[in-house]
């Protein structure tokens, strides 16, 4: 059995230590758990879909993890790869840290960090906005 949805995000980023470089940061994925049972032991989904980083990368495929851990670790952790306009690697490392104090506020902000070739390029802040909730919703589908 495995279950999909599919999540946008969106954002900015800035470049570390007053380098000025900033713009819009947004992703759109969909979210795959190829099998519950292995989703039981690692809590890992998969993830494919489209980022656009502002002045690098318009509309790029990207691909990577999410692993989903509210419960035990507090946290979502997306990692994904994508490619730039000039063909520099990017990836992005970032978490939802859950609070159940605050459930809404934590579990639509994401903060990380892109790399780009290897090297820390910026921040950046995400947020999932409320008004998609219902298509968010209604995007999960359990398959056999």
């Amino acid at each position: 059995m495995k279950i999909k949805f599919f999540e946008n995000m969106y954002g900015s980023y800035m470049e570390p230590k007053g380098k000025g470089r900033h713009g819009k940061f947004n992703f759109s994925c969909d979210v795959e758990v190829p099998s519950l049972a292995d989703f039981a032991i690692n809590q890992t989904a998969r993830i494919k879909g489209t980022a656009m980083l502002e002045k690098a990368a318009c509309n790029s495929e990207m691909s990577g993890t999410l692993v989903i851990d509210p419960l035990i670790r507090k946290e979502l952790i997306y990692d994904f790869t994508f490619q730039g306009d000039d063909g520099s690697q990017y990836q992005f490392s970032g978490k939802k840290n859950v609070r159940f104090l605050d459930p809404v506020s934590s579990m639509t902000t994401l903060n990380g960090k892109i790399s780009k070739d290897g090297k820390h390029f910026a921040d950046a802040e995400l947020r999932f906005h409320l008004l998609e909730l219902p298509a968010f919703l209604l995007s999960f589908r359990v398959m056999i």
